[in-house]
């Protein structure tokens, strides 16, 4: 897509925003998390379209562009998991689902008084807020939501478990997952060391 801008959303362009959620992601050095909220304030702000650092695109989005809002299903058959994919969206400036989202963590910590984290990853909350308000079914099809917010199915916008098809996939969510927590040095020794 070689007439569309980037913009790279730092720690420079976020310093001017105070959210409570995010300086507690940041200060506990949970990267991913503080994302989730300022993706969120990037496409209230600006507009266009947010891709995580690891989604792969195939095919231009100018089809996509016809919506106020866009994204596509989220499904995990294997954890009977259904959300909104959250590391692929677009909307215009000041949409109200995403003015919803950002409501949303406003009211939250990342920090819970017991002193862990809420690792609640962003595509449930995304899902949460359009079920709550813009008519979201936990289905696994297209659906055309409140104020012009369209989810296209698994396959058109996927991740790296997800459908896959040459002619219907237009990008591919890698999944690096920086959101889990490490896991132990002998689980990962192990798996080394472990044939496939």
């Amino acid at each position: 897509m070689p007439d569309y801008e980037i913009v790279r959303w730092n720690m420079e362009r976020v310093s001017s925003f105070d959210a409570k959620f995010v300086r507690e992601a940041l200060s506990a050095r949970a990267w991913a998390f503080a994302s989730d909220y300022i993706r969120l304030k990037a496409l209230a702000l600006e507009g266009g379209v947010y891709l995580d650092s690891d989604v792969e695109v195939f095919k231009p989005f100018d089809r996509f562009l016809k919506h106020r809002a866009f994204s596509s299903i989220e499904h995990w058959p294997e954890i009977k998991e259904i959300a909104v994919e959250g590391a692929i969206l677009g909307a215009e400036q000041n949409h109200p689902w995403v003015k919803a989202c950002i409501e949303r963590y406003d009211t939250r910590s990342f920090i819970k008084p017991d002193g862990t984290q809420d690792r609640t990853i962003v595509s449930r909350i995304l899902a949460q807020v359009a079920a709550d308000g813009f008519g979201f079914q936990y289905r696994v099809e297209e659906q055309h939501l409140r104020d012009d917010f369209h989810l296209y199915p698994p396959v058109v916008l996927t991740h790296r478990a997800g459908p896959f098809s040459t002619e219907e996939t237009f990008a591919i969510h890698h999944c690096v997952g920086a959101w889990r927590p490490p896991k132990p040095l002998w689980k990962r020794m192990v798996r080394k060391l472990v044939p496939k």
